[in-house]
């Protein structure tokens, strides 16, 4: 709407002004209707998505009957002023982004990301307490990128040709039936990981569902466990250690995490944790 308003001082660029503000406004849809379909998810109970979808629909075209009334009172009150049209632009923009801000943080989202994992584990590990859909929608960031490197110290799916790999880690992964590897995250010479990764997780090919939330919980179980306790450099006996700690450890409260994820509403069969790092699986043959 902005570069919209610009057509009226730059009159002589309306075609090109016109274009661009088009080509974003379509841009915008289409990152619309591709997130409107999963908030009116989290709303769905009883597969009445359909009613949602409608309900929602009807409330848009009334909000935007009512908002285009208002702006032709502005306009007849700011009297085609250049002046007053963009400060009155700014304030309502504002208003906007901050109702479309609060309306997300209202929202109950019960798939599991990084982002929410993070937050439900990070509560699970220090009060031992598992935190409602709710409860972590009011904490959850919109604005920036959330890190799974530097809030969970892993980083997911990177290749194996930027690690530094243990022989004696991928002797195991293949004499065992994990379906995933960890590794530490050490970068070999002129390679480059994500600042503030501990413990990288490589997920095989055939592992499900539950193997990438399970090997998730434990590789950010380990990368908590070695922040904690670092002190010098970390040599290939510790890391063995602490992985077979935390192997213990997460054998035995995973089970009672998915229950308590389940009991608090939240759903465990299916996630978006690997994200685009899907297609970089490993091959257990390779």
């Amino acid at each position: 709407c902005c570069v919209e308003l610009l057509t009226v001082v730059f009159p002589g660029s309306f075609f090109l002004l016109a274009s661009v503000a088009n080509a974003g406004k379509n841009i915008a849809c289409v990152a619309l209707a591709s997130t409107r379909a999963a908030v009116h998810q989290s709303f769905a109970t009883c597969d009445n998505l359909g009613d949602i979808t409608a309900k929602a629909t009807s409330q848009s075209i009334l909000s935007t009957m009512i908002g285009t009334g208002l702006g032709c009172v502005l306009v007849a009150y700011c009297g085609g002023s250049q002046a007053a049209m963009f400060p009155v632009f700014a304030v309502l923009a504002s208003g906007q982004m901050a109702a479309h801000y609060m309306a997300l943080q209202s929202v109950a989202f019960t798939v599991l990301n990084q982002q929410r994992l993070g937050i439900v584990l990070q509560q699970w590990w220090n009060k031992e307490t598992v935190p409602s859909p709710e409860e972590v929608g009011s904490v959850e960031s919109f604005l920036t990128k959330y890190s799974v490197e530097s809030s969970l110290g892993i980083v997911l799916n990177p290749s194996l040709a930027t690690l530094e790999v243990p022989q004696a880690l991928l002797r195991r992964f293949f004499q065992h039936t994990e379906p995933f590897l960890i590794l530490p995250a050490v970068a070999r010479a002129r390679r480059r990981l994500p600042s503030g990764s501990t413990v990288a997780l490589l997920v095989c090919s055939d592992a499900g569902a539950e193997d990438v939330f399970r090997g998730f919980v434990l590789a950010s179980h380990l990368a908590r466990a070695l922040r904690q306790g670092s002190a010098g450099a970390l040599d290939l006996s510790k890391f063995q250690a602490a992985l077979e700690l935390s192997e213990v450890s997460v054998a035995a409260e995973f089970p009672l995490l998915v229950e308590k994820l389940r009991q608090r509403g939240w759903t465990v069969d299916r996630h978006h944790l690997e994200g685009n790092s899907a297609a970089a699986r490993v091959e257990r043959n390779c």
